[in-house]
């Protein structure tokens, strides 16, 4: 008997877990930590592959007066490099994400 696996990102599988449970064929999920992940479900599928979308290097505008350049190696102010834990360390001052509210 061939049993069929299959692999997917970290978010895109509770994507789908959470559009099952729900009843639901589309969804987004996010995950905030030490990055930012969007995991889409549209029509009962993932959105995988080529067009996989990395919404947290999405460029945003900053709040009239926000000077903060934010984390990300590759993009500084994206929203990974504003809202992920490093980003909240380095904006509030505190040593590590430990000492976190």
């Amino acid at each position: 008997v061939m049993q069929c696996i299959a692999f997917d990102t970290d978010v895109n599988a509770p994507a789908l877990l959470h559009a099952r449970a729900h009843g639901v064929r589309s969804c987004a999920y996010v995950t905030v930590g030490t990055g930012v992940g969007v995991g889409f479900v549209v029509e009962g599928q993932c959105v995988h592959g080529v067009i996989h979308p990395e919404m947290g290097h999405t460029m945003v505008r900053a709040r009239d007066g926000d000077t903060f350049a934010g984390t990300c190696p590759f993009h500084g102010a994206c929203v990974e490099g504003n809202v992920a834990s490093g980003a909240l360390v380095a904006r509030s001052g505190v040593a590590s994400a430990a000492e976190l509210p």
